[in-house]
């Protein structure tokens, strides 16, 4: 028999357990199915992490062009901070970019597309929380320094995981 038509044996029976209710696994977790499993979570955090420092990098670059960056403006940090990093997990896993199962360089086209959804949401959220207008430069400025930041951490994340 061919893998093919053993594959679609095995599907076949499976799909005849879980039709007369006969639940039975086949096999049971190998110790390298776990490892792989392991091995996407891991990933998985350590590139959610890097989004985190380079939102982080980003606004503190942000308010230290303006000569902002003390302690005292932590607040109004946070206020720029929370809003993209709320936006940016909304839009990317939406469009793909947390998928581990596809190679890293061919999702690079999709950030500038990710920051395209976040960036207005960013401000409008932004603006919420501050009382204010939703400045259009603002948003096209974060944006385009966001989108420029994102970029680089994942093109060197994609090189590190090639």
């Amino acid at each position: 028999m061919c893998f093919y038509s053993l594959a679609y044996e095995r599907k076949r029976q499976a799909k005849q357990r879980v039709n007369n209710r006969q639940v039975v696994y086949s096999q049971k977790p190998s110790i390298r199915s776990i490892a792989i499993l392991v091995k996407f979570v891991n990933k998985r955090i350590v590139l959610i992490l890097g989004d985190l420092l380079v939102i982080g990098v980003i606004t503190l670059l942000g308010f230290a062009s303006h000569g902002e960056l003390s302690i005292a403006s932590l607040p109004r940090m946070l206020t720029t901070f929370l809003p993209l990093l709320a936006s940016w997990f909304l839009t990317a896993p939406w469009l793909g970019l947390f998928d581990m199962q596809k190679p890293q360089y061919s999702l690079l086209w999709r950030i500038p597309f990710a920051m395209l959804l976040a960036a207005p949401l960013t401000s409008i959220l932004r603006a919420t929380l501050l009382n204010a207008s939703a400045l259009p430069l603002f948003t096209f400025v974060l944006g385009g320094s966001a989108t420029i930041g994102m970029f680089i951490w994942r093109l060197l994340w994609a090189w590190l995981n090639r």
